[in-house]
């Protein structure tokens, strides 16, 4: 193998584990999560009770063991599953 590919499966570990703590606090704060897909997760919440702005905010907290990494998490809702 080489060196960016090795650097690659890191960030990609990384980043699989940032989304694993996100998804844990999104089912903690009572979301229903329906599917997950590479890098975003696909909630199914009832009209009026949530706002996107909350499941980012929720989904930008940093965890514990990533102090001073900055996240940020973008979404949008619609009534069916699409790619934006």
């Amino acid at each position: 193998s080489y060196g960016s590919k090795f650097a690659e499966n890191i960030v990609q570990a990384i980043s699989r584990d940032i989304l694993a703590e996100a998804m844990l606090r999104l089912s903690a704060h009572g979301f229903q999560i329906v599917m997950h897909v590479h890098d975003e997760v696909v909630l199914e919440v009832p009209v009026g009770k949530s706002s996107v702005e909350e499941v980012c905010r929720i989904m930008s907290e940093t965890p514990a063991w990533a102090k001073g990494l900055i996240l940020n998490a973008d979404g949008y809702e619609c009534e069916f599953y699409k790619k934006e």
